[in-house]
């Protein structure tokens, strides 16, 4: 899949599931379009129609779509797949080239000690709030912006809260 379409993907799934509960509408060829998750589709990364039956959507040819919606079909299970097989791919990868798997350790250490030093600045500033004297009021917002500030840091500013 090119990285564009996975882009796009990934956020009308995450930003939708994370604030609406439901997978937002993408555009597909000017087509407004929903998405929908099936198990065990070979249609995956398809354009179909759905129909219901005993209160669940069934996938079914466009032509027969009774939904006001075309659907974008995204099969879980050829998800794992192929997830599974690039896992696999990077660790034949690893155990070949030496110095790939220590280039890759090393970062995933600085990236482990860096979320460690921004949970403890959050929880250092969480603690400074908590202990703060009883007429002390440390506003909400500080401990947002402190969090967004410590997540600036990293790359992940605006997504600490979501």
């Amino acid at each position: 899949m090119p990285y564009p379409v996975g882009q796009v993907l990934f956020h009308a799934l995450r930003d939708g599931l994370t604030h609406q509960y439901s997978p937002h509408r993408i555009v597909l060829d000017g087509q407004e379009m929903r998405i929908s998750f099936t198990w065990k589709d070979p249609l995956h990364l398809r354009v179909v129609g759905v129909r219901s039956r005993d209160g669940h959507l069934s996938t079914v040819p466009l032509s027969q779509n009774e939904d006001r919606w075309p659907r974008l079909c995204v099969d879980a299970e050829t998800l794992w797949r192929d997830l599974d097989a690039l896992f696999d791919e990077l660790e034949h990868s690893l155990e070949v080239d030496r110095e790939l798997a220590q280039t890759v350790e090393r970062h995933s250490l600085a990236l482990v000690h860096a979320d460690e030093v921004e949970r403890v600045a959050d929880a250092v500033y969480l603690g400074k709030a908590l202990l703060a004297k009883a007429n002390t009021r440390v506003p909400l917002f500080k401990l947002v912006e402190h969090g967004n500030e410590s997540a600036a840091r990293h790359g992940r500013a605006g997504k600490r809260f979501d």
